[in-house]
C-alpha cells in the first residue's frame, strides 16, 4: 500500500518465516520461539543481518495486528549482533583472481556489479526487458534504484561481454539476466566464501 520497493525481498523473508511460524496463531509466537528461530537459521548458514531482516518483518506483522486490535500483546524480539564493518577493498588483481574462482553464473553477476558500480540488489533484479542489445544499454529502473531515479548504463568493453555471455544462457521461462537454472540469484554467500578461501582472501559479505 505504501509503494515500497522491497516487496520482492519481503516475500523472500516470509518464505523462511512460514516454515517456522506459518501454521501458528500469532498469539503463540513467543520470545523463546523467535530465539529458537535465530538458532535454526544460524545453523542453516544464514547471516545475522539476514536473520534480523526476517525477524524485523515478523515484528512488523505483529505490530500491525496489535495496532488493528487483533492481537493483545507483542513478544519482545531481540536482534542478533551484526558485523557490517568493511575493512578493505579489492585491488584489481585480487578481483580478477576472485572472479576466476567463482562458479558461473555468479561470476557474471559479480563482474557486472564490479564494472557497473550498481548496487548488488539492482543487479540481481536486472531483467531482459531492461537490456537493449541494439543500442548496447541497460536501464536501471526507478523501483530498483535506492534513490528511485532511473538511468541508462552504456554497455561497452567487459560489461558488454558479460551481457553477451548471459544472452547465450537466456531462458524463455526466466526474465532475469542473472539466474541459476531459471531461478533468480538471490544469495551467493557460500560461493563467495569458497572463492575467497581458494583465492587466499578474507571472506566478506555477499549475497
Amino acid at each position: 500500500m505504501n509503494g515500497k520497493r522491497t516487496l520482492a525481498d519481503l516475500s523472500y523473508r516470509i518464505a523462511h518465516l512460514s516454515q517456522s511460524f506459518g501454521l501458528d496463531r500469532a498469539i503463540d509466537i513467543t520470545t523463546d520461539r523467535t530465539r529458537a528461530y535465530q538458532r535454526k537459521r544460524l545453523e542453516e548458514g544464514a547471516a545475522p543481518a539476514t536473520i534480523n531482516r526476517e525477524l524485523a518483518a515478523l515484528r512488523r506483522m505483529l505490530s500491525l495486528a496489535f495496532n488493528a486490535g487483533k492481537l493483545s500483546r507483542i513478544p519482545k524480539i531481540e536482534m542478533l549482533a551484526e558485523d557490517n564493518v568493511r575493512e578493505s577493498f579489492l585491488e584489481h588483481g585480487e578481483s580478477t583472481t576472485l572472479l576466476e574462482k567463482l562458479p558461473e553464473p555468479v561470476r557474471d553477476l559479480v563482474e557486472f556489479e564490479y564494472l557497473s558500480g550498481w548496487r548488488q540488489g539492482s543487479v540481481k533484479k536486472l531483467q531482459w526487458t531492461d537490456v537493449d542489445m541494439a543500442t548496447h544499454t541497460a536501464r536501471l529502473r526507478s523501483e530498483n534504484s535506492k534513490n528511485k531515479i532511473s538511468w541508462i548504463l552504456p554497455l561497452t568493453g567487459k560489461l558488454l561481454e558479460v551481457i553477451q555471455r548471459r544472452v547465450k544462457e537466456r531462458r524463455l521461462d526466466c526474465s532475469y539476466v542473472f539466474h541459476r537454472d531459471g531461478r533468480q540469484i538471490k544469495d551467493y554467500r557460500a560461493a563467495w566464501a569458497t572463492a575467497c578461501k581458494d583465492s587466499g582472501l578474507v571472506a566478506g559479505g555477499a549475497g
